[in-house]
């Protein structure tokens, strides 16, 4: 089990998978009850950036949560906890590894290369992620939108009303609850 409290900072972990194909990746992942549920950002070597998942606070006990389905060649599966922004526990119990049969490799690879079926669109209204994840680097940003790829999903909105506003002192930001007494 890999742990970390909320304020932790704790580095990445890497994992070494150790196996080679197409599998069904799923974590085992710490629930609990509470405020501070459990999240975890996972990705695979040589992707751009990590992808969040988080417990569903009903209960108490390990969950299994999909992550997603990639061709694996012996690589790492880094680990990690919310970076920045509102801190979170992380709490991975395990990973399952299932290998896919060729007929759903097939089936997989064929559904990604339709995209004429691509019709779903996404919005963001920026209040969000931004707000409780305060992303200031690029790895971060494309973590917001990394969920989306090999989706039918093809559209995505960003909402910036309000984006002049931050949680910080800044010369070129309001400050929320800036000049209230």
């Amino acid at each position: 089990m890999i742990w970390a409290f909320p304020e932790t900072a704790a580095p990445v972990v890497k994992l070494p998978l150790g196996v080679k194909g197409w599998h069904a990746i799923f974590v085992g992942l710490q629930n609990s009850e509470g405020e501070d549920l459990p999240k975890v950002w996972l990705k695979l070597d040589g992707e751009p950036a990590p992808q969040l998942r988080e417990v569903s606070g009903r209960g108490i006990g390990i969950e299994e949560i999909y992550f997603k389905v990639a061709d694996l060649q012996g690589g790492n599966l880094h680990i990690a906890q919310q970076p920045a922004g509102f801190p979170a526990p992380a709490a991975l119990v395990y990973v399952k590894l299932i290998p896919l049969a060729e007929g759903e490799v097939a089936g997989l690879l064929a559904d990604r290369k339709e995209t004429s079926n691509r019709k779903l669109a996404v919005t963001s209204d920026g209040f969000s992620f931004i707000f409780s994840r305060q992303p200031t680097t690029v790895e971060e940003l494309l973590a917001e939108v990394e969920m989306y790829r090999d989706t039918d999903f093809d559209t995505l909105l960003l909402h910036l009303g309000g984006a002049d506003w931050v949680s910080y002192p800044s010369k070129v930001g309001t400050m929320m609850g800036q000049d209230m007494d």
